[in-house]
């Protein structure tokens, strides 16, 4: 997802991780990585603000929902305009890797 974002051209790009992840980006003028402590609301809604939107691609399927919630509910206070759920590309309990 995040290369069809870079390929438009169209989208100046925040990707959001956890404080604690060691991931990394391509250098790239259009995409900035921020790590935030997802515990820290404040820190969440100073991250989002400025934004228009916020597409959530969240792996952790254990703490899906609680993570969800903890990032739209920053995103609300920070005025992003519109909220895509990692839900978006389907069930995950009728997939072949549904969690049984």
């Amino acid at each position: 997802m995040l290369e069809a974002l870079i390929g438009s051209g169209k989208f100046n790009i925040t990707v959001v991780a956890r404080h604690t992840s060691k991931s990394e980006l391509p250098a790239n003028d259009n995409v900035r990585l921020v790590k935030v402590d997802f515990s820290s609301h404040q820190a969440l809604v100073d991250t989002f603000r400025g934004n228009d939107a916020l597409v959530l691609t969240l792996g952790d399927y254990l703490n899906l929902s609680k993570n969800t919630l903890i990032l739209a509910d920053a995103a609300i206070d920070a005025g992003v305009k519109r909220i895509i759920l990692s839900e978006f590309g389907g069930s995950v309990f009728s997939s072949p890797y549904a969690m049984v």
